[in-house]
């Protein structure tokens, strides 16, 4: 009688044990959205912006710059124009990956001109 306890107080903890194993590697492996601090990039990007609850996409956009991190100040420009569209300081960055294998990053940053959230999307982003 003893014996069997025993074994069945090893088994339950076994279990519980690889339970945590198989949790901690799911979570590990299914984080494709990965947030970074500073990222450069070579790729064309598109701006979508927020104003009164309606969302606008600027597909032919260019930046002040081709790198950047939280904090920084971030200027978009009509291309080929080169008027400033808008600008904003950089608050959260987002690494993904497109179902073509294109790596991107979208930019977020509380806009100037609109007062909201909006982000710029770059393609072909460096880690």
């Amino acid at each position: 009688m003893k014996g069997s306890f025993v074994n069945m107080f090893k088994s339950y903890f076994k279990g519980r044990y690889l339970f945590y194993i198989f949790l901690s590697f799911l979570l590990i492996s299914c984080s494709e959205n990965k947030i970074e601090n500073k990222i450069s990039w070579q790729g064309n990007s598109f701006y979508v912006s927020r104003e009164n609850d309606e969302y606008k996409i600027d597909y032919s956009v260019t930046t002040n710059k081709t790198s950047a991190e939280i904090g920084t100040e971030l200027n978009i420009f009509s291309f080929p124009e080169g008027k400033i569209i808008d600008s904003f300081f950089i608050e959260l960055i987002e690494k993904e990956v497109r179902v073509d294998g294109v790596e991107f990053c979208r930019i977020w940053g509380n806009s100037e001109k609109t007062k909201s959230m909006n982000y710029i999307v770059v393609n072909d982003c460096l880690y």
